[in-house]
């Protein structure tokens, strides 16, 4: 019965288009995580030893962590638990409004400056929550709350290659980068953080303008942050 099927038939021919890709193997490993796409730095001078120390153990843990893409980033994950057996220090941190003695006190000061490097790489924001009463080692609307075992902050990798995260202290200033590939070198990002009152409280809304070539190409509301007053 299947020969019959074919007995008589004419051969086809079918057109054969070879497609040669834009990229070739060499230029991409050439051009992987070969630029800066942001970064962003933050001074904790003030600060105590042992905090000094807990920014720099954080730093530490997230520094060279690759994201592919499409992939989240979790700095909890990352991190992992704020412990003396981890390498971290007891300093002071936020606690229900209030600062109070804690294992890993500073650890929010890396997380915040990853989220500035992360926002300013027109990365996506997949979870980010402020601190219950400003803080000053960064611009309000900017910081990222976390805490071992529950609040995270997570970001995903929207580009199209891996990405990889460079953090590193140096003096008292913490040093956050974002390196990927970067196939658009014209692009340019402005954060703006707009704040008004309400009540006692400080509320901050902030915006994403990504500009190419100097034209602005998308605008990206990225949250309201509600501060409380410190308590005297």
């Amino acid at each position: 019965m299947i020969g019959n099927v074919y007995e008589g038939c004419e051969p086809v021919t079918l057109p054969f288009y070879v497609s040669y890709p834009t990229v070739d193997e060499n230029t991409l490993r050439e051009k992987l995580f070969s630029a800066t796409l942001s970064s962003y730095s933050t001074s904790y001078g003030s600060s105590t030893a042992n905090r000094c120390a807990n920014v720099a153990r954080a730093a530490s843990l997230i520094n060279g962590k690759v994201i592919a893409p499409g992939d989240v980033f979790s700095f909890n994950d990352t991190v992992g638990h704020r412990t003396i057996e981890n390498g971290f220090s007891t300093a002071k941190e936020y606690v229900d409004g209030k600062s109070v003695d804690g294992i890993g006190g500073g650890t929010c000061q890396v997380s915040s400056t990853l989220y500035s490097a992360v926002l300013y790489a027109d990365l996506s924001i997949v979870e980010r929550l402020n601190h219950m009463m400003t803080v000053g080692y960064i611009p309000l609307g900017q910081d990222a709350t976390v805490s071992d075992g529950g609040v995270d902050f997570k970001f995903k990798n929207n580009t199209d290659y891996p990405i990889k995260v460079s953090a590193y202290t140096s003096g008292a200033t913490i040093t956050v980068s974002i390196i990927g590939t970067d196939w658009e070198p014209h692009r340019e990002v402005k954060i703006s953080n707009t704040s008004s009152t309400s009540g006692k409280n400080t509320v901050v809304h902030s915006t994403r303008y990504v500009y190419a070539n100097g034209e602005l190409i998308s605008t990206d509301t990225l949250n309201t942050s509600t501060y409380m007053p410190h308590e005297p």
